[in-house]
């Protein structure tokens, strides 16, 4: 007993006592002791005596478990510290998410600062193709690229042409010229746009304009009739400025006829446009040259008056020989256009105005 205290005092005085060992160890440990004696180089005494119980309860985790208990300390140190490494490394989570986020936020910025430059361009370059093309058309391009694809379609043509331009070039400097022609083309464009048309191409001082061509259009040859009257008026108050300056007044005809065209893009890979081609454009522009023989401004086809709106007020035109025409073509002039009216109105063909 002697050499077992001996031991137990120089273990103990290693640097802490029995009681803070036994405290640092957990108590599960400590009751789980053997029956017998477990200690190398004694002889077995067997079971150990109740009075001595107690007393190898405590020697056992001391003497044979030792770097267990340390282990359990270290462990209880980990315990402490995890939480604070957890800690720590979160908080370095958190602020490399928040970086991403200023820096996402800086990258957005700039994409919409470059989204907004780009579509300043485009809206740019979309009114300055406007100036050579219908806006749809000009719409379609910039949507799905240049497409050759081309269709049949029943549409209007309207064909107005200067009556005496060349004389009247002759009279005029070319400055005061173009700024006459442009004044008359703006004027012209207006009325034919009002009416849902779109001016296809100034052909020197002639306008080919296209009813129903870009879009589906049951009024179109109502439309196209209604245009030509509003030509009529604009062209009017157009002379009354030129007179007051000292110009000379302009003169005008129109050709309007309905039928069938092929209508797509145009061109070559350098150079594109968006035009129609058929016998209706050509007869719409044969049409228009007879309107110097009858004395007339606005004449319109067969095709055009069995569809069109009754309230119109038409005079019948001689039939005459026409150049690509078999036999003689039948021609009305359109001298008014009558909301009072009590003539019914053709639905089909054209929206019904009052």
């Amino acid at each position: 007993m002697g050499a077992e205290q001996t031991g137990v005092r120089a273990d103990a005085t290693e640097g802490e006592s029995d009681e803070q060992r036994r405290a640092a160890f957990p108590r599960d440990l400590v009751g789980d002791v053997p029956r017998r004696s477990q200690s190398p180089g004694r002889p077995d005494e067997g079971d150990v005596p109740p009075a001595r119980h107690g007393r190898a309860i405590g020697r056992w985790p001391l003497e044979c478990n030792s770097e267990l208990a340390r282990a359990w300390r270290a462990g209880t140190a980990w315990s402490r510290a995890v939480p604070r490494m957890l800690w720590a490394i979160l908080t370095v989570a958190v602020l490399i998410v928040l970086l991403q986020v200023r820096r996402s936020r800086r990258t957005v910025a700039a994409l919409e600062r470059r989204l907004e430059v780009a579509s300043r361009g485009l809206e740019s370059l979309q009114q300055a193709f406007s100036h050579f093309a219908p806006a749809e058309v000009v719409e379609e391009i910039i949507a799905h690229g240049v497409s050759t694809r081309s269709e049949k379609k029943e549409i209007t043509v309207l064909f107005a042409d200067l009556k005496g331009f060349t004389a009247l070039g002759e009279r005029l400097e070319p400055e005061v010229l173009v700024r006459v022609l442009n004044g008359y083309f703006e004027r012209m464009s207006r009325a034919i746009t009002a009416h849902r048309g779109h001016v296809s191409k100034f052909l020197g001082d002639g306008i080919l304009a296209l009813f129903g061509a870009l879009e589906a259009n049951p009024w179109q040859t109502n439309d196209a009739a209604h245009a030509a009257l509003a030509m009529r008026t604009a062209l009017a108050d157009y002379n009354a400025a030129l007179r007051s300056e000292g110009l000379p007044p302009l003169a005008v005809g129109v050709g309007i006829h309905r039928g069938s065209v092929v209508a797509g893009v145009i061109g070559s890979a350098e150079l594109v446009e968006y035009g129609v081609i058929g016998r209706a454009v050509n007869l719409a522009a044969r049409v228009q040259t007879l309107t110097r023989a009858f004395a007339v401004d606005v004449l319109v086809t067969e095709a055009v008056r069995d569809v069109l709106d009754q309230r119109f007020r038409l005079a019948p035109m001689p039939a005459t020989e026409v150049k690509g025409v078999p036999g003689p073509l039948a021609t009305f002039a359109v001298e008014a256009f009558d909301p009072t009216s009590d003539a019914p109105a053709r639905p089909a063909g054209g929206r019904q105005s009052g």
